[in-house]
């Protein structure tokens, strides 16, 4: 699932950036064509709830590198609007997963934007075997 969630995030930022950025989901220095996205799984957590199901929060980091490392903040901030809107839907296996827990921070020469993934996700039931025979027996009074 975080493969697929990855993938659709992959999808939205070249849908809302273009051929403009290239999106890498493994971090690389060789090679790194600028501007640019990283795409990494940051932390999960897993809560039981009844009936089988699941609920899992799922936490992303995008972090943005400009074309050139001196940059000011305003481009920071403006590719940040952008992926506030761009992040907030996803479609993963045919579904639309909101995007929640948006932030983001200029830090290091880059822009990190944070956004969680979190679903319900219900384990399949253990088949059971089928009766064979019943009998039934009806006594009426009166």
């Amino acid at each position: 699932m975080i493969s697929a969630i990855m993938e659709a995030v992959g999808a939205a930022l070249r849908s809302e950036f273009a051929d403009n950025c290239k999106v890498y989901t493994e971090e690389t220095e060789q090679g790194l064509e600028r501007p640019c996205f990283f795409i990494s799984f940051v932390d999960f957590t897993d809560r039981a709830f009844l009936g089988g199901r699941r609920f899992r929060t799922n936490r992303f980091r995008i972090r943005y590198l400009p074309e050139s490392e001196g940059s000011g903040k305003e481009g920071y901030y403006a590719v940040a609007e952008r992926l506030l809107t761009a992040l907030e839907w996803i479609t993963v296996a045919g579904q639309l997963q909101m995007g929640t827990k948006m932030r983001y921070e200029v830090a290091d020469g880059a822009l990190h934007f944070f956004v969680n993934y979190d679903l319900f996700v219900c384990k399949a039931a253990e088949a059971l075997p089928v009766m064979e025979q019943m009998e039934r027996k009806l006594v009426v009074k009166g």
